[in-house]
């Protein structure tokens, strides 16, 4: 395998810029992904767990789009866009929160939001590596944990809405968004990774065990998330492997084009 050309910044500089480009992002990717799953079964948990979902996403495109390091703005982007969603949630779309998803979103969204700033910046080279010749790169399973959840639970609920594919097709989505978080962490990731999205993806299986067992209050047992996560880890390794050998086409291609 080839290795990575690493893109380091020293530019660390606050920009407040990027913390408005992530309020204006995020208020239309959550009133728009929300108006489209507000009727999803389990209402209105669904649409408020697609609503917090959505901070992670916002921090990932700031973080991937912006030059130097932004992994700050977006969290800061995620305290305003909290407080602006509580507002969307209440008075736009109808929906009463609890206590519990109240301190989901004043919480657990802006948290999301310095997470997704911190992917989109492991997936744009910007951060520091550390090596671990031979080991599992645990920031990289991480990177895969935080895109296979947000792409499972828009896989689910989000294409259901939008085109109210069966079950079935429901599935093939859920299987789908395994493949394509894999084969980002192949591809963008130093180094050969296959391992790591297939750890992510055990580890994305009980987060939505654990999602659908308490947030939604629907009994998930061991047989089927040990079978869940079995055709995941599979699906993950073809799908690591495939972003893998995309990398290393573009990077011969790289080579090719620069004459080195």
């Amino acid at each position: 395998m080839s290795p990575r050309t690493e893109t380091y910044t020293a530019n660390t500089r606050f920009r407040w810029t990027w913390v408005l480009v992530g309020i204006v992002v995020g208020s239309i990717l959550i009133t728009t992904l929300v108006s489209l799953v507000r009727d999803e079964p389990p209402r209105p948990d669904a649409a408020l767990l697609i609503g917090v979902l959505t901070f992670a996403l916002m921090g990932a495109l700031v973080g991937f789009q912006s030059p130097g390091l932004t992994v700050r703005e977006p969290g800061v982007s995620g305290v305003a866009l909290a407080l602006l969603s509580m507002v969307v949630f209440r008075s736009g779309f109808g929906i009463e929160l609890t206590v519990g998803w109240s301190l989901a979103i004043l919480v657990l969204g802006p948290l999301l939001a310095l997470a997704g700033g911190w992917v989109g910046e492991m997936l744009q080279g910007t951060l520091p590596r550390e090596e671990h010749p031979g080991g599992v790169e645990w920031p990289w399973v991480t990177v895969g944990t935080v895109l296979g959840v947000m792409l499972n639970c828009y896989a689910v609920f989000v294409l259901h809405a939008l085109f109210g594919i069966s079950p079935r097709g429901v599935f093939l989505a859920f299987c789908g968004s395994f493949f394509l978080t894999a084969a980002f962490v192949g591809y963008f990731s130093p180094g050969v990774t296959i391992v790591e999205p297939a750890l992510a993806a055990i580890l994305v299986i009980v987060v939505d065990s654990v999602l659908v067992l308490f947030g939604f209050r629907i009994p998930v047992s061991v047989a089927d998330a040990g079978a869940a996560a079995a055709v995941a880890l599979v699906i993950a390794l073809v799908g690591g492997y495939l972003g893998e050998v995309a990398h290393n086409v573009r990077w011969r291609q790289g080579r090719e084009t620069t004459g080195s």
